[in-house]
């Protein structure tokens, strides 16, 4: 009863709200004349009819890599039943210090005319990224601003969130592929040295200074020229090439000249990079008129001399030489206790080319002269012209004898026997297996010791064996050994495992054998030795993956190239790099002369594949260590070779019908073996022409000139 009650209250007041609105509208069925209907307007909250808009996640995060062109793409919904209209979405970032985007201006905001309810609407954003770029994740903030279709405006925002990664390299500047004409360089004469100054980063270098150090007057100076270049810029993975024209001083010794290149270079932020390579410039020795002096056929006493004996030196003096050596002065220089018997200098005026004079001297012992081993170095000096130049020159080559005294200083037998020579004990040969030795690689050292006594017996003999910088270690073993006794004018031969460190520098090191013994008496003594080992660094060339083209065709020209590495700690010699296998070699091998520890260089050239089919090759490189010892590397390749040529077949193209009666009815550039045969031409087309614009390029390039 209480709920009717409720319902007609309700229903009075609102037919009375309507009755008052309509003007009496349920009382009179017309309107007066000219009378119009009184509208009351509802107010209605704003916010109640706000369209939505929000982007609509795809479930991942969008990921740019530094360095590239970017779109972003958007989806814009409109959460809402109200028609949003001038919509504009403008982005911006959250952090502008932090900023690793380059916008274009005009493309920071979109509009679109409108978004209807619960619809959606795609929009792109289009940007660079910073090569320099930090690694990470960004926020950006979207605003929008629109209106409604009654008028009302709006704002929102809201943050989407964009991954940056980054694999770019700073700029790094290499040389390679240098190229020096004359390859041999001979004193006095002029030389063009090229090489490629290569960027093997990933980011442009800017503002390249190249400068040629090492110069000086005794060796290379620059023809005509400064020894500083300049280049604008070298893009990532680019090169360009460098050329001096020097000179060789008249002066100049023969063999291997280290220059450096010094590059400084900036990227585009201005931070500045230095970097020093070495160019290796072979010198010949001067063929006109060079003497060359030595000693040969050396004579002197090997066995025991006695205090106030004399012997006689004698030896060759000869000239091997291309010159004629002038005012050639020999002598002898020697211990006091040695003395000459005959003239102490002997003066040859000229020694032509081929000539050999024999020179001797007789020279004399003190009386009192100790026990030991005595050297006598033989000193030739001599003038070299050179040009308008004189320049002195000498060898010095050693010799020794053994002076052994056996004087008495008393009558009885006690006193003779005490006053006998101390017996001596040395190291007379000694060798190591294998002949090479290798940083880090064991090898066994064998040395005799003999006791150069005539008369005397020494016993209780300690022999001890050190490296004295700590470059050999013994393997398996201790350093020391023991021997009872070694007769006079005996010997025993004694071996040793030893190790050099494996980052030993190459060169030889000495090793030290010291001998602690006594005589028949218990008098001790003590004596060292010294013995020379040459430590080899083992050559590790490594080389890079060989690029190929994805096509090759019977008798077309194809590139091939590679990077190639010394990963080692010794400088590899007469380095040579070509390619051989079952085709044709366009070019001449690569020459790189000697290749330094650390050094990268690259090499390409191009190949002719004479048959279809599998076609197998190598690059092959050969070098030499330090001792001379050849090494040869092969890299095998393999590519697929197709035949340019083809044979139509009949039922194609019968001889009574045209061209476009081909392939039962269709037109003849509509068959698909037409279609095919073509499309192979123009590949092979584009290959030619390539191959020819590139090596036109590389020759214009080689040719230049500053």
């Amino acid at each position: 009863m209480k709920r009717c009650l409720k319902a007609i209250v309700v229903l009075t007041v609102i037919c009375t709200f309507v009755f008052i609105v309509t003007g009496g509208i349920f009382a009179n069925d017309t309107y007066a004349a000219g009378d119009e209907p009184i509208i009351i307007p509802i107010p209605i909250d704003p916010e109640s009819v706000n369209p939505h808009l929000s982007v609509v996640s795809t479930g991942e995060m969008p990921a740019y890599n530094a360095g590239s062109s970017a779109t972003l793409p958007l989806s814009i919904k409109n959460n809402s039943s109200y028609t949003a209209k001038n919509v504009k979405i403008t982005i911006e970032p959250q952090d502008s210090t932090n900023f690793p985007f380059i916008f274009n201006q005009l493309n920071l905001s979109k509009t679109v005319d409108s978004i209807s309810g619960n619809t959606t609407k795609d929009i792109v954003f289009e940007f660079d990224i910073d090569p320099y770029a930090k690694e990470g994740i960004y926020t950006f903030k979207l605003n929008y601003s629109y209106a409604n279709m009654y008028g009302n405006a709006y704002t929102s925002s809201e943050y989407i969130y964009i991954k940056i990664t980054n694999q770019n390299t700073p700029p790094k500047l290499t040389v390679s592929s240098i190229s020096i004409n004359p390859e041999t360089i001979s004193p006095g004469n002029a030389v063009d040295l090229k090489f490629r100054v290569k960027n093997i980063g990933t980011l442009e270098a800017q503002d390249v200074k190249i400068t040629l150090t090492g110069l000086r007057s005794d060796g290379f100076t620059v023809n005509k020229s400064t020894d500083v270049k300049y280049i604008s810029s070298i893009g990532a993975g680019k090169d360009t090439y460098v050329a001096y024209s020097l000179i060789a001083s008249n002066s100049i010794a023969g063999g291997n000249h280290i220059l450096e290149v010094k590059m400084e270079y900036k990227d585009k932020k201005g931070n500045s990079f230095t970097e020093v390579n070495q160019v290796f410039l072979p010198v010949g020795k001067s063929t006109e008129g060079k003497p060359g002096i030595g000693i040969t056929n050396i004579k002197y006493p090997e066995g025991t001399l006695s205090p106030e004996d004399t012997f006689i030196v004698s030896f060759d003096i000869v000239n091997n030489g291309d010159g004629k050596a002038e005012n050639l002065k020999v002598t002898l220089s020697t211990d006091r206790e040695i003395f000459p018997k005959s003239l102490s200098t002997i003066v040859i005026k000229s020694l032509d080319k081929g000539e050999t004079k024999n020179v001797s001297f007789t020279l004399g012992i003190m009386k009192g002269t100790a026990t030991k081993n005595y050297p006598i170095g033989i000193n030739v000096e001599y003038d070299e012209n050179q040009g308008n130049n004189v320049v002195k020159n000498s060898i010095v080559q050693y010799v020794g004898v053994y002076i052994e005294n056996n004087e008495s200083s008393g009558d009885d037998d006690e006193e003779e026997e005490g006053s006998k020579s101390v017996p001596k004990i040395i190291v007379d040969n000694y060798s190591f297996e294998p002949s090479d030795v290798a940083a880090g690689y064991d090898f066994n050292l064998k040395f005799s010791i003999l006791n150069t006594s005539k008369q005397t017996d020494v016993q209780n003999i300690k022999v001890t064996v050190s490296s004295d910088d700590g470059t050999f270690t013994p393997v398996n073993s201790g350093n020391t050994f023991y021997i009872e006794s070694i007769p006079a004018k005996g010997r025993v031969e004694k071996e040793i495992m030893l190790c050099p460190k494996f980052d030993a520098p190459q060169k030889s090191y000495p090793i030290s054998i010291n001998f602690e013994y006594e005589d028949s008496k218990g008098n001790q003594y003590t004596a060292r030795e010294t013995v020379s080992i040459p430590v080899l660094q083992s050559p590790r060339l490594m080389t890079g993956d060989i690029f190929l083209p994805p096509e090759a065709y019977v008798g077309q020209p194809l590139s091939i190239s590679t990077e190639f590495y010394n990963m080692g700690k010794s400088t590899l010699y007469n380095l040579m790099v070509k390619a051989e296998g079952d085709f044709q070699v366009q070019g001449s091998p690569y020459f790189v002369g000697n290749f330094d520890p650390g050094r990268t260089d690259y090499f390409d050239t191009t190949i002719v594949p004479n048959a279809a089919g599998e076609v197998k090759g190598y690059i092959v490189f050969t070098f030499e260590d330090a001792a001379g010892k050849p090494s040869e590397i092969r890299k095998e390749f393999s590519i697929n070779a197709v035949e340019m040529a083809f044979d139509m077949p009949t039922d194609v193209m019968p001889t009574d019908k045209m061209p476009e009666e081909m392939g039962g009815g269709k037109k003849f550039y509509e068959n698909p073996i037409v279609l095919g045969v073509a499309g192979v031409v123009v590949v092979a087309a584009i290959v030619v022409i390539t191959v020819i614009l590139r090596r036109n390029k590389i020759r214009k390039e080689l040719t230049f000139d500053e």
